[in-house]
């Protein structure tokens, strides 16, 4: 996968297919810093902790355009989860198949996090294995590592046949 850490790269028409990690971020880990990334397609990423696709965290906001996400599957955030004062901008993407076995199948938002999430499709993802959770597409939790309210914008998003499967 890919690692930013205090740089803003801009990657553009990348396939990130098959990252498997025992930790967070299989296809990318983003921290720190604010990459565009546009018209990727995440396929088939695993993380064993948190964002089978991406794991976006402290004070990152990557700006997130046309993208695919397809089959990606992690603990927490079965595409992306996005943690502690992260603002990222995630417009024109397409979440399809992602999984999390604890909650969020596709994002998890927490810890003072204000994502804007606009234009996107969920469509067939699963929050399984947490019977007292909820979120086949999106879970907002607003305490944990250095909690605080989230505060995220979901605007002429499209949410269809998502599943909480505990």
């Amino acid at each position: 996968g890919i690692f930013c850490y205090e740089s803003c790269p801009r990657i553009l028409n990348c396939d990130i297919v098959g990252e498997s990690v025992d930790g967070h971020g299989a296809g990318m880990l983003v921290m720190r810093c604010s990459p565009d990334i546009v018209s990727c397609r995440f396929l088939n990423g695993t993380a064993q902790g948190h964002g089978g696709a991406i794991y976006i965290l402290e004070g990152a906001s990557p700006q997130i355009e046309n993208c695919l996400f397809d089959g990606n599957r992690a603990s927490w955030g079965g595409a992306i989860t996005c943690t502690i004062d992260c603002d990222p901008i995630l417009t024109g993407c397409s979440f399809v198949g992602n999984e999390a076995f604890n909650v969020g199948g596709v994002l998890y938002i927490r810890s003072r996090s204000d994502p804007l999430i606009r234009d996107c499709s969920f469509t067939g993802n699963i929050q399984s294995g947490n019977v007292s959770a909820g979120g086949a597409a999106i879970t907002i939790y607003g305490s944990g590592n250095l909690g605080g309210p989230c505060l995220p914008i979901v605007d002429g998003c499209i949410l269809e046949d998502n599943v909480c499967d505990g």
